[in-house]
């Protein structure tokens, strides 16, 4: 159980300043209980490795409350609120989870998002995503890039500035959602 709050760990890469807490390539990391507040930069970071992320919760960071790279992992109960960026992003193949909640994501960024067009390995081929709720996001609620494959249940976007989901590069998507007052599409597919 850790709690990381009000902090910056100053260490740049290639995707810009970490925030709170940083897990890289870990053999397997079995994590409860995590939180990140008001840092700035991202609330947890991880990349590469494996392992399994449970009660993780990130409130105001700069930048998103949780995202990196994380294939294979296994998510559950993750919620972040008022992110800088993405509140949840989960990237990489064949990670699942269960249980996200994001609200309150600034401009140009989603409540929830999985995947990315670059680099190729942050695509999320065949990643599972069930129980999610995205809630009053700025500009997306859900949002699915370069996801072949990505399968979900017991989505809900709603009250999202722009689209409550959006589905980019992503064919083979199966999910179930419901999709409601959104600010311009329900459900935007594109590619």
């Amino acid at each position: 159980s850790v709690r990381v709050d009000d902090t910056c760990n100053g260490e740049i890469q290639d995707e810009g300043t970490r925030g709170g807490i940083l897990l890289q390539n870990s053999v397997f990391m079995d994590c409860q209980g995590l939180r990140a507040d008001n840092n700035i930069g991202t609330g947890l970071f991880i990349t590469g490795g494996r392992g399994r992320l449970s009660n993780f919760q990130a409130n105001n960071n700069s930048g998103s409350g949780l995202s990196g790279d994380q294939p294979g992992w296994m998510f559950e109960s993750l919620r972040s609120v008022g992110s800088g960026y993405s509140g949840i992003s989960l990237n990489g193949p064949g990670w699942t989870a269960r249980g996200i909640y994001a609200s309150g994501a600034a401009f140009g960024f989603a409540g929830v998002n999985f995947g990315h067009t670059t680099p190729v390995s942050a695509n999320g081929v065949g990643a599972i995503a069930s129980d999610v709720v995205a809630e009053n996001n700025a500009s997306w609620g859900i949002n699915a890039t370069s996801c072949p494959g990505l399968q979900g249940s017991n989505w809900v976007a709603r009250k999202s500035g722009d689209n409550n989901i959006r589905l980019i590069k992503s064919p083979g998507v199966k999910i179930s959602l419901v999709s409601e007052n959104a600010g311009a599409n329900g459900l935007l597919i594109d590619g």
